[in-house]
């Protein structure tokens, strides 16, 4: 079975596995170029179970990706923006810029990849 390791803090501090297990994040978004070609961002289908863990290696929670939309960047919305990062479109724009930027040109134009998904188990 695939895993994810999801960044921020060890254990239960865990930010951004808190938001999932508290249901705020409900989808992953990446760049198009980077979905399925880093161990980081595996290729997924629907209906496919991964593992999240913490940076420590800890096996956190069981979820199955419930839909995959490829959209360009200045296509996403309000909802997507909500179920990404639990914030409003601009913050979400401004985050993924601010973090994509550093590794590949972002325009409205950038095909992403957004994941949504549904807990199956939390460990």
């Amino acid at each position: 079975m695939k895993s994810i390791t999801i960044w921020g803090e060890e254990g239960e501090e865990n930010s951004h596995i808190n938001e999932i297990v508290n249901g705020r994040k409900k989808a992953f978004c990446s760049p198009e170029v980077w979905f399925g070609q880093t161990e980081e961002e595996p290729e997924t289908r629907k209906g496919e179970q991964l593992i999240l863990k913490d940076p420590s290696g800890k096996n956190r929670v069981l979820i199955e990706v419930t839909e995959i939309r490829v959209l360009k960047f200045g296509d996403a919305d309000e909802a997507m923006a909500r179920d990404v990062l639990d914030c409003d479109l601009q913050d979400f724009r401004d985050a993924h810029r601010f973090y994509w930027e550093e590794d590949l040109k972002v325009s409205d134009e950038l095909p992403i990849v957004v994941e949504y998904f549904k807990i199956i188990e939390v460990y």
